[in-house]
């Protein structure tokens, strides 16, 4: 598997524990998985979910997020629906 580096050694797994705002600084190539990351940060902004911190990017475009402070989990989708992530 090739690995896409976004600058400065920066890849898309090196996101994963930042918080939404960091995400929201880091100039993303256009990609399809890149633009679901900036989409569902920008959601969970508008959402106040700002203490929001990446966990997962999937493949498909979802992301999971967890919202410090507390227990929550999101679960931002492609089509930009924000679930909570029920075990």
């Amino acid at each position: 598997m090739m690995v896409q580096d976004y600058g400065s050694g920066l890849t898309i797994d090196d996101l994963i524990g930042k918080r939404v705002t960091v995400i929201l600084e880091v100039a993303l190539p256009h990609s399809d998985l890149a633009l679901a990351l900036t989409r569902a940060a920008r959601m969970l902004v508008e959402n106040d979910d700002e203490r929001a911190v990446l966990l997962e990017i999937w493949g498909d475009g979802h992301t999971v997020w967890q919202i410090t402070g507390g227990e929550r989990i999101l679960v931002v989708s492609p089509t930009g629906q924000i679930k909570p992530d029920w075990p």
